[in-house]
């Protein structure tokens, strides 16, 4: 038996396998900063500076504690994991770090473990019982694609995308034990109960997880056709497995009105507080979704140009070639899944559905934060990989040898691509300086490149970005902030005190400001005037109550 089947018929090699690699391919970012929301929702959110306020934390938005109260998401095992990686290692980065990409090659393990599962149970449907070998080849190709897929970075690198990893890791594990439960086993209370345990988990970690219950429900409808290799018949008394998914639907029900009432933080339907076309029409959003569809699959065939900041662009009409190759490209998905349905590809057929149900949340239903992003792919690549698994096992064993040889290049072009974008997410400067030849037009990009230059004391360059940051878009109270702070060191009082006052007119509540205005009163022997801001910064660090004619009087009175 040679080395590569004594890996594969070890489940706990496969595992060492794979963490390995992935630690490798995402070593450079281990040394990496906190970036972009990594700040709010880490660093100055108070929230997950205590284990004490979890509690607090089932019931309360992200940003609940932070200088941002206007957030709508509701991720509380995020900020669970957060909390307890605080208590544990402070504000350093390194170990965020590691927890994601330990938490991403676990998934790429999870997804592996699924797929052999799944190839076993085509295996019994085609009396193929010796396929063993071939069922773990095709898994791990499937299961090493994802790991090492670039598109993937975002999710990894971004310690604000932990919520994708939490949700996939507790989606995998429901995924699993759901399909291990028999009515004839004796284990199978004990994996019921897992399964629940991980389904209202996977819910607890991001927004999106509602596509938990579809895609169990069709994994139900698979496996079962599999396993009786006859029509498939719904049973939901009869059945452990079908009496689970009403469990399931009604959690789902009940998760989704609740994110509507009581975890709706902001009074707006969707994940974004701004008033604009695209947010305010549903058509405008499922066209601009129409319009930015082959972007998507452009990402995960040619994953060469990857950056952060996309442009949010509404499309008010369906009437351009753009449009066109996204209807072309959604029409032929549907197609070919239709046809694998009636042709009983059954994993063929739940592979397509699973990118296509793993998309739905972002096709603009409802209103979100940007147009599309990198990591909105995390969940969708998996129906891909599975996709890529279940074709491979179409071939002999012996062609599966050689394409998955062939594979290895591919392989090892996606390592380089990963590696190298994470060293971007791990250098401050080549990152903003990456961004910025995609997009000229974000102001927090120039303003976060203006914080590096001010951190490295290139006082001049940090002014030109901070002010080329207002220039485009004023509406963050952060950048004249940090604005102030430099005209502050440069000696400059009054216009940092302006810098401050006009981050104030944005957020009253942004007690950054109020902090800084009180130490410059103190060192100006304006004992009163400090007296007032200290009051203010009081009550805006801690009840977050402070309004704007307050913040007028105080000021008309310096």
């Amino acid at each position: 038996m040679n080395l590569f089947s004594t890996i594969l018929g070890k489940d706990k090699y496969v595992c060492i396998v794979i963490l390995m690699l992935g630690f490798a391919v995402y070593s450079p970012v281990i040394n990496g900063p906190f970036l972009f929301d990594d700040d709010m929702f880490i660093v100055q959110n108070k929230q997950v500076h205590s284990l004490w306020n979890i509690p607090q934390m089932l019931v309360s938005s992200t940003s609940d504690r932070t200088i941002d109260t206007q957030s709508n998401f509701y991720r509380p095992l995020q900020q669970i994991a957060y909390s307890f990686l605080y208590a544990l290692f402070g504000a350093n980065p390194l170990f965020f770090h590691l927890f994601s990409i330990l938490l991403h090659s676990c998934n790429a393990f999870l997804l592996f473990a699924f797929f052999v599962l799944l190839l076993e149970q085509l295996a019994i449907q085609k009396n193929k019982n010796g396929m063993f070998q071939k069922n773990r080849i095709v898994a791990l190709v499937g299961s090493i694609l994802f790991l090492v897929h670039p598109i993937n970075t975002e999710a990894v690198c971004y310690i604000s995308g932990l919520a994708d990893i939490l949700g996939m890791f507790f989606m995998m594990i429901c995924l699993l034990f759901f399909v291990k439960i028999n009515n004839a086993d004796q284990k199978s209370k004990q994996y019921t109960g897992i399964t629940i345990a991980a389904f209202v988990l996977a819910l607890l970690s991001k927004e999106n997880l509602v596509i938990i219950f579809p895609v169990l429900f069709l994994l139900y409808f698979v496996v079962m056709s599999l396993e009786t290799n006859s029509k498939f018949q719904f049973s939901f008394m009869n059945d452990r497995r079908g009496v689970l998914l009403g469990l399931f639907l009604c959690l789902t029900i009940t998760y989704v009105i609740l994110k509507f009432t009581v975890f709706n933080f902001t009074g707006n339907t969707g994940l974004t507080d701004q008033q604009n076309a695209y947010t305010e029409s549903v058509f405008i959003r499922i066209a601009t979704f129409i319009h930015v569809f082959p972007e998507y699959l452009k990402m995960i065939f040619f994953p060469a140009q990857l950056n952060y900041e996309k442009p949010y662009v509404a499309y008010t009409n369906l009437d351009s070639q753009e449009a066109a190759l996204g209807f072309l490209s959604l029409i032929t998905i549907i197609c070919i899944t239709v046809f694998a349905f009636i042709r009983k590809y059954y994993l063929v057929f739940f592979s397509l559905c699973w990118f296509t149900i793993a998309l739905l949340p972002y096709t603009g239903i409802i209103a979100l934060n940007s147009i599309y992003l990198e990591h909105w792919l995390y969940f969708p690549l998996v129906g891909f990989c599975l996709l890529i698994a279940v074709l491979l096992y179409q071939l002999s064993e012996q062609g599966v040898k050689l394409v998955s040889f062939a594979l290895l290049f591919l392989f090892i072009f996606m390592s380089v691509r990963t590696t190298a974008r994470a060293y971007e997410w791990a250098d401050i400067e080549k990152f903003y300086t990456n961004e910025l030849k995609y997009t000229k037009e974000a102001g927090r990009i120039y303003n976060n490149l203006a914080m590096y230059y001010a951190d490295h004391k290139n006082i001049p360059k940090a002014i030109q970005y901070y002010e080329k940051a207002i220039q485009l878009r004023d509406v963050y109270p952060q950048v004249h902030y940090n604005l102030g702070n430099l005209y502050r060191d440069k000696g400059d009082v009054n216009k940092a005190m302006d810098e401050y006052y006009r981050a104030l007119m944005m957020n009253p509540n942004f007690y950054y400001s109020l902090g800084e205005m009180v130490n410059i009163c103190l060192d100006h022997n304006m004992i009163d005037k400090a007296q007032i801001f200290k009051e203010l910064y009081n009550r805006a660090s801690t009840k977050a109550d402070v309004t704007l004619p307050e913040i007028e009087k105080a000021f008309s009175n310096n």
